[in-house]
């Protein structure tokens, strides 16, 4: 019997006494193989060859490297507190794939778990809270996947091969077949003759296609190291609270008041109250707050600060008010003495800067008039002095919260900058 690949002679089998002829070989290279059997013919049998078999070769699978990338769900972590570690494991490629198998998680040499690989998503998880205190070199090993070849089942309805064509007169009980129970093997088997039956027509078959599928193999992998670490101040932080002050920085006009927003937020089950208090303030200015004493838990309050403008020594009121305009003003030196002062001021300042040299011109005027009251010149009005209230320029002041009726002492402040102008 002659073995064909296409028109490519394979090789040649001699019929056994039960009329079959194998031929085996494992030099088929990748890809579809056209397999025929041609019988050569005999003194009692013309030529024959069978129907084709498509005996397909697929590629032998090569080892694939993995990846391991590692995470921590919290890091730094506290004593005993649940960490999850997660290990994503793929095999990039030009046909990549997800990876089955395991994960070691290991802490330096150690191993501390072991956890499946999903196979639809390639991620192993493993969570520890025995972690101690310190620095852990944490990775994950995979164990890698060895490939798999399986022989898919043979197609069902194969065609019928042609007959063959018996030179002898005498009857035969059959004719002769070629069969193949295995893949890249080849039988053929010749039925004996009777002379004495009827002659049948003689067939001749080739054995059926199979195909086989490989899993490739997904070679083991370890992780970069991944360094957790487990610390005791995480769960010894001790309650206490947070001081907010806005806006910072603040500016405000001489003789204005200003308004700021005090938040007080509580941490760690903080239950004290915290009184509020100013300090650092500029000369002639003040600081009240709607709400001194904020209650355990936290809380917010308003904040006002005003700054003075000038007036008489000994009196609260000011010669003017920056958000309200001039009050009106009692006194012969107020009735001479202001007009020309406004006057003068816009006469010396100009048109364009009129109102930044306006308070100094009054400053000085006032100081002159009530300088001239003490002289003798019989004004009055200006009493003994004039004070000039807070003067425009750049100061901070700051904003003192303070723990109140517990065991926490605990002091939090916040310095603001505040710019004080020319109205």
């Amino acid at each position: 019997m002659i073995f064909l690949d296409g028109a490519a002679t394979l090789g040649t089998a001699m019929l056994d006494p039960t009329g079959q002829a194998t031929f085996t070989t494992s030099t088929l290279a990748v890809g579809t193989h056209p397999i025929r059997v041609a019988f050569p013919g005999s003194a009692n049998f013309t030529s024959v060859t069978s129907a084709t078999l498509s005996q397909v070769i697929l590629p032998v699978a090569t080892a694939i490297q993995s990846v391991v990338t590692l995470t921590s769900s919290i890091n730094p972590s506290a004593p005993n507190q649940p960490v999850t570690f997660t290990a994503t494991v793929s095999a990039p490629g030009t046909f990549p794939i997800v990876p089955t198998g395991t994960v070691m998680f290991l802490d330096g040499t150690a191993p501390i778990g072991t956890a499946t690989v999903n196979p639809a998503t390639g991620i192993a998880t493993f969570i520890t809270s025995t972690l101690a205190t310190g620095s852990h070199p944490i990775t994950a090993s995979y164990s890698g996947t060895n490939g798999t070849t399986v022989i898919l089942p043979n197609p069902p309805n194969l065609p019928k091969p042609p007959g063959a064509h018996l030179i002898e007169t005498a009857p035969t009980p059959s004719g002769f077949r070629v069969s193949g129970p295995a893949p890249h093997a080849t039988t053929v088997q010749v039925g004996t003759f009777n002379r004495a039956a009827a002659i049948p027509t003689p067939m001749i078959a080739a054995p059926q296609p199979r195909a086989t599928s490989s899993a490739p193999t997904i070679l083991p992998s370890t992780s970069a190291v991944l360094t957790q670490v487990v610390t005791a101040q995480l769960g010894a932080q001790a309650p206490g609270f947070a001081l907010t002050v806005s806006p910072d920085p603040v500016t405000i006009g001489v003789g204005d008041t200003a308004i700021l927003l005090v938040n007080v937020r509580a941490a760690s089950g903080f239950s004290q109250p915290v009184a509020l208090t100013c300090t650092g303030l500029p000369t002639e200015s003040t600081c009240t707050f709607i709400q001194p004493l904020i209650p355990s838990g936290g809380g917010s309050t308003t904040l006002q600060v005003a700054v003075s403008a000038p007036h008489n020594c000994g009196s609260n009121t000011p010669y003017f008010v920056s958000s309200a305009g001039h009050p009106p003003m009692t006194g012969t030196i107020a009735a001479i003495a202001f007009p020309a002062l406004f006057g003068s001021g816009f006469l010396m300042a100009g048109l364009r800067r009129r109102r930044k040299m306006l308070i100094g011109t009054i400053f000085m005027l006032a100081l002159t008039l009530c300088g001239l009251a003490f002289g003798g010149i019989g004004l009055s009005g200006c009493g003994n002095c004039t004070d000039l209230g807070t003067k425009p320029g750049v100061y901070t002041f700051t904003v003192v919260g303070t723990a109140q009726s517990g065991s926490s002492n605990e002091v939090e402040t916040q310095t603001i900058p505040m710019t004080v102008t020319i109205p």
